[in-house]
């Protein structure tokens, strides 16, 4: 039964990942709204769905560290795994304006993040700083999004409306498909007797990656890039700003509790070590090759591997 949801995880994720591409495209044609913007905030807040009911569930059951580790392993296969396998089909082009605000306010995010769980716990003073840079964040980014007149020929196709169900219909079924791939293969690992905590940071982090990997790979064989890597940088940016700043504040106003957890150092420093390594190769290359995606996914089943057997990096 657990190969089946497996089954029906992917074919409902590839399904939902193509009218969720298509409707975004078109509607940021129809507004006139460069494709990235779109990535980094409707479909980033669409794929990012999948880890904000996880976290958010794990924690009102008590299992903090699943909440934060799910977040933290989310967003290390989002680079390494999701968009390395993007950029083996083909390779990504970043625009000045994602080279300046964009990466940054990752960066900066992800910063804030690790100073906040250096104590072991959040609280929900910290949930609500991160909101509020979220909003301020999603504001800038609406202000500051309609293109050149000659962004690209290509002509929208269906009406605002139309394009806007496609939107929701997709997201609807590509967080559907997560959930099914995710029954499915946390109950494989359980029937293996695979250590709980190695699930959070493998199955249920790529598990809930997978619309992020949907959406992506879907938007690079369509030559949406834009797209693509918006929503990666969105996602991560959405993981920590969103679900981090969400969850200790339900904690407090429901049950009157911190976020408390324990993170292994490795997770951490591989986090940051994605983060920094593709701001870095995009500075100087101006793009995300082949070449780059094959090193991080390289870097990234050897992470797995390091997950269920500790000692290997």
């Amino acid at each position: 039964m657990n190969y089946v949801k497996l089954i029906i995880g992917l074919i409902l994720l590839t399904g939902g990942a193509h009218y969720l591409v298509e409707g975004s495209k078109n509607l940021a044609l129809k507004f006139n709204i460069r494709p990235i913007v779109v990535g980094l905030t409707i479909v980033a807040l669409a794929t990012s769905f999948p880890e904000l009911l996880v976290s958010l569930t794990s924690a009102l059951k008590g299992s903090d560290g699943m909440a934060v580790g799910n977040i933290v392993g989310s967003n290390i296969a989002n680079i390494a795994f999701v968009l390395a396998i993007a950029a083996l089909i083909r390779p990504f082009k970043v625009e000045k304006q994602t080279l300046k605000v964009d990466f940054p306010v990752l960066l900066g995010i992800t910063g804030l993040f690790c100073y906040f769980i250096y104590d072991k716990k959040l609280v929900w003073g910290e949930g609500l700083i991160l909101l509020t840079i979220l909003i301020g964040y999603v504001i800038y980014c609406v202000k500051t999004s309609t293109h050149a007149a000659d962004f690209q020929n290509e002509k929208p196709h269906g009406s605002k409306l139309k394009n806007f169900i496609f939107i929701i219909t997709g997201s609807a079924v590509v967080i559907a498909g997560a959930y099914f791939f995710v029954e499915g293969g946390v109950g494989i690992a359980r029937y293996y007797n695979i250590n709980e905590a190695v699930i959070g940071l493998t199955v249920l982090a790529v598990g809930t990656s997978l619309p992020e990997l949907a959406a992506t790979v879907a938007a690079a064989v369509k030559n949406q890039n834009e797209i693509g890597i918006g929503n990666i940088i969105g996602s991560n940016i959405f993981n920590f700003a969103l679900v981090i700043g969400i969850v200790p504040i339900v904690l407090a106003l429901k049950n009157g509790t911190e976020l408390r957890f324990e993170l292994v150092k490795t997770d951490v420093f591989m986090m940051i070590a994605v983060v920094v390594a593709l701001f870095a190769i995009i500075v100087f290359t101006k793009k995300f090759g082949r070449i780059a995606g094959m090193l991080f996914l390289i870097s990234y089943f050897i992470y797995i591997i390091n997950c269920f057997k500790p000692g290997i990096i």
